[in-house]
């Protein structure tokens, strides 16, 4: 055969990935999660509310992980800028899969 060729041997390991879809604001505990449930891995840049970290969720799943500096954003407009990002979906957008209070 022309190019290249291998056997498999065993199934590839499908990783388990977070299922946020049909949540809403009425159930948010869905969304919060464990704060050690999270890695940070590397940061990847900051600004003027925050840090953004590139982390891994329960050791297995890749995730952008963003930090708040404290006393720069209400609590309240977080989790109402966190309720607008639950409905989002589009290919350019970064999909929220969870916040951590």
């Amino acid at each position: 055969a022309d190019g290249l060729c291998v056997n498999l041997c065993k199934p590839c390991v499908q990783v388990e990935k977070p299922q946020p879809e049909g949540l809403s604001h009425r159930t948010r505990d869905q969304w919060e999660i464990d704060r050690t449930s999270l890695k940070f891995v590397k940061k990847l840049g900051h600004g003027q509310f925050g840090e953004v970290w590139e982390g891994m969720w329960n050791n297995t799943t890749p995730v952008a992980i963003k930090t708040l500096k404290t006393g720069t954003m209400d609590p309240k407009d977080f989790l109402a800028e966190a309720q607008i990002m639950k409905k989002l979906r589009h290919p350019k957008l970064i999909q929220l899969y969870a916040v951590c209070t």
